[in-house]
């Protein structure tokens, strides 16, 4: 076996992969602009993530919002209608008398 491979980042058991933990235990082969780009890359979706979940939090306000909204004005037209038939029901009265 050749002790100058470094290692992979592939799913099979690779006795010198980083122990969890940070960076400055990582044996030699982890050093450098893989680890920098794997973090950025973990430092950005960390930071989508909690985009998408602000993003999230705000639609599911606007929705309930809107849906309050729409509940309003459905009773709202209703109230309407009802006086609208009221007012025909009289009118037709009046007609008749």
């Amino acid at each position: 076996m050749d002790s100058s491979i470094e290692p992979t980042l592939g799913g099979g058991a690779d006795v010198s992969a980083p122990p969890p933990g940070d960076a400055a235990t990582a044996p030699s082969g982890w050093n450098g602009p893989v680890l920098r780009d794997l973090e950025s890359q973990v430092d950005e979706l960390i930071e989508e993530c909690d985009r998408l979940r602000e993003e999230n939090i705000a639609l599911r306000n606007r929705q309930a919002s809107l849906a309050s909204e729409c509940a309003r004005l459905i009773e709202r037209s209703e109230a309407v209608r009802s006086r609208v038939e009221t007012m025909i029901a009289r009118l037709r009265a009046m007609e008749g008398s």
